[in-house]
């Protein structure tokens, strides 16, 4: 009688577990991709060596998405993974950057940037653009 309580109890919870975990980790998957053209743009020219990514382009991801205040989460699904992280709360993008013919960012020449700023509970603060 006892096994037959776990086996009729126990059995379909472990199912239902492991069901809602698939889910979840389908609807993730589906949640990431954006199919949007200027943030594959954006996406695909991740060192700005294709000068393809520019300050226009951030500023109407940012616009159209309602970055602004956004969390961290939300930015990295529109803007994708940072170049370089500084303090854990600047995060910065390259744009219009040398490149060689390889698509290999070339370090001793200027570089263009976003900096994304976050505050301490990592929403987006601002946007700023830089070179060196």
């Amino acid at each position: 009688m006892r096994y037959r309580f776990l086996f009729y109890i126990g059995f379909p919870i472990i199912l239902l577990s492991f069901n809602k975990r698939n889910d979840s980790v389908l609807n993730l998957n589906n949640k990431n991709q954006i199919k949007d053209s200027i943030v594959q743009k954006w996406k695909n020219d991740s060192l700005g060596c294709k000068s393809i990514r520019n300050i226009d382009m951030c500023n109407d991801i940012v616009n159209k998405y309602d970055l602004q205040n956004a969390k961290s989460e939300k930015i990295l699904k529109y803007l994708g993974n940072p170049n370089r992280i500084e303090n854990k709360v600047n995060w910065i993008y390259y744009i219009y950057s040398e490149c060689d013919s390889k698509e290999i960012l070339i370090d001793s020449l200027d570089k263009s940037w976003v900096n994304i700023r976050f505050n301490q509970n990592m929403t987006m603060k601002r946007t700023l653009f830089g070179c060196n």
